[in-house]
């Protein structure tokens, strides 16, 4: 993999994808932790994670996620930031969005979604 891209291109090729651009967006935030169950539509964001130095802190459940990043938010003043996967990962986050919207925290939760070639067969993952 690609050192400077977070994605797997030939040496000398630069290659921007969405996932590159999102996570220097969160860099430029000052994200520098997530919280996240991982799954399969979501794994591109992990790769370029890892090359921008934030720390992914995996869990078992799309709810801890959430909480966890809560926590995160009100003890340190920084954004927290969770990551969940898509169709029912996305539900299970709901009732804990809930509770960081109550409280204030600052908070931001993205959910994964099918591949857009896979749009109108049924796919949710």
């Amino acid at each position: 993999m690609s050192q400077t891209t977070g994605t797997n291109t030939a040496p000398g090729i630069s290659k921007t994808t969405g996932a590159i651009l999102f996570t220097k967006l969160l860099r430029q935030s000052g994200i520098r932790r997530v919280f996240s169950l991982s799954s399969n539509q979501i794994m591109a964001l992990y790769d370029t994670f890892i090359d921008a130095q934030i720390e992914i802190v995996h869990v078992r459940h799309e709810a801890a996620a959430v909480h966890m990043a809560d926590g995160w938010a009100r003890t340190t003043g920084e954004p927290g930031m969770a990551l969940v996967t898509a169709g029912p990962g996305h539900a299970n986050s709901v009732s804990a969005l809930y509770t960081a919207k109550c409280c204030e925290s600052p908070l931001v939760i993205l959910s994964g979604h099918a591949p857009v070639l896979n749009n109108r067969e049924g796919h949710f993952q």
